[in-house]
């Protein structure tokens, strides 16, 4: 289910964010759009990665507290 959800969160965010930037941004096509992307991609695959790592120091209990704890640091 965990696995579904973030699927679709990512899936959801990508096709926001062109969206988003062919609005706010009339120089940019979909195409040039979709290319911004890349980093995005970048990001989730490295969270993935640097959840695991932290998974050999944390319990899985204690890493949805920690993971919510650093979010709501970045969104402040």
């Amino acid at each position: 289910m965990a696995q579904f959800l973030y699927v679709a969160a990512q899936t959801g965010i990508n096709s926001f964010f062109i969206n988003y930037v062919v609005e706010t941004m009339p120089a940019y096509s979909p195409e040039k759009a979709a290319y911004l992307l890349s980093p995005g991609f970048v990001f989730f695959m490295s969270g993935r990665f640097i959840g695991s790592l932290f998974m050999s120091w944390f319990s899985p209990r204690q890493m949805p507290g920690i993971c919510a704890l650093v979010n709501a640091a970045v969104m402040a």
